[in-house]
């Protein structure tokens, strides 16, 4: 499936980052059976679209340990140029 989360301006414009995701069966506790979310697709979210300063601790955490899958997973694939630009778009905020 996909996450695809957005903003949208009516008369504007509008954004949206998706990402697909496959659905993987989680723990069990007392309070039910949980599913969880693994990634299939690992490209950088833009991060001149976003303002950290309105990001909590756990969402900047969530988005550094997101970019950091998707440079050591891309990475061997490209060239000089390509890792260097990809460096600047998954780094750390």
């Amino acid at each position: 499936m996909t996450i695809e989360p957005g903003i949208y301006i009516a008369g504007l414009h509008g954004i949206r980052i998706e990402n697909c995701v496959i659905v993987r069966e989680g723990e069990e506790n007392e309070y039910g059976k949980f599913l969880h979310f693994e990634p299939c697709t690992y490209v950088p979210i833009d991060l001149d679209a976003l303002n950290p300063e309105l990001l909590t601790t756990e969402e900047k955490d969530y988005l550094n340990d997101y970019h950091n899958n998707v440079f050591n997973i891309i990475s061997p694939h490209l060239s000089a140029e390509e890792v260097e630009w990809l460096k600047k778009y998954t780094r750390e905020i």
